[in-house]
């Protein structure tokens, strides 16, 4: 925030000493107000795109701990096989969970130090009903199946609401590109021969 402000703000006044007026004035402060906000746009777009990927692979990641509790590990074993055995943002954090754990936080304590990572609402409602399912002892394993095909239904439901989205995303470049060199195509021929006949 302070390296890249500062060579802007001494080209500007490089800039604004040659012939300085206050048009020159007014676009070096907004440039210099830009380069001082670009860090935190950049960053804010970083942690977005993360927590969409970590999104995207809980229920994959949630396949794997089903598939190795069924095949005899326990829950918290299989989420270290499953963290191990993936890559991305999501298992990165299960590895740091798994290893609060082992290290002696609590494991509600540390689902909480993960809920309060992320902001993905599915992560979220899978921690709740883990530490719900652990609080009254029922079965971990059917409840991190139904969570699994719980979020595979809402991936599809937002991959489908996003592909709904791109009719509407288009009509912007047809109205502004394509339909004005249409109506040329299609009306100048017309015009040519109402000129012709005038």
């Amino acid at each position: 925030k302070i390296l890249i402000p500062v060579p802007v703000a001494m080209l500007m006044i490089k800039v604004a000493f040659v012939s300085p007026t206050p048009m020159k004035a007014i676009i070096g402060l907004a440039a210099i107000t830009v380069a001082y906000f670009v860090p935190d746009l950049l960053l804010s777009s970083r942690a977005k795109e993360r927590q969409d990927e970590m999104q995207r692979s809980l229920p994959d990641l949630l396949d794997k701990v089903v598939i190795t509790i069924e095949a005899g590990l326990g829950f918290e074993a299989s989420l270290a096989n499953a963290a191990d055995s993936g890559s991305g943002p999501l298992a990165d954090e299960f590895v740091r969970t798994v290893q609060d754990i082992r290290l002696g936080m609590s494991r509600r304590a540390a689902y909480e130090s993960l809920q309060a990572r992320t902001t993905s609402e599915d992560i979220h409602s899978f921690l709740r009903g883990l530490i719900q399912a652990e609080e009254h002892g029922s079965s971990i394993s059917g409840m991190v199946r139904i969570q699994s095909e719980e979020m595979r239904m809402k991936r599809k439901l937002r991959a489908e609401a996003k592909a709904g989205q791109v009719s509407v995303k288009l009509l912007g470049p047809l109205m502004a590109c394509i339909f004005p060199v249409l109506f040329i195509v299609v009306l100048a021929p017309g015009i040519m021969h109402a000129f012709d006949t005038l």
